[in-house]
């Protein structure tokens, strides 16, 4: 193959090319960056949940007279 033919080959494939990058980066960023908003939330709401649960539990074991 040639390198004219290499050149006009690869000069179809620019459009999608410029597409994928236009659209789809941009795209699947703005996905992951909920996703990781996401995990954030559910990681603050799991911890606060533990928290809440420790409290509830020595309360609990206080009005008992246990040791916790």
């Amino acid at each position: 193959m040639s390198e004219d033919e290499e050149k006009v080959k690869l000069r179809r494939l620019e459009p999608a090319i410029q597409k994928f990058i236009k659209i789809v980066i941009p795209t699947d960023l703005e996905r992951l960056r909920k996703h990781q908003i996401n995990i954030e939330k559910v990681s603050f709401f799991i911890f606060c949940h533990e928290k809440q649960l420790h409290i509830l539990i020595y309360t609990c074991a206080f009005q008992l007279n246990l040791e916790y």
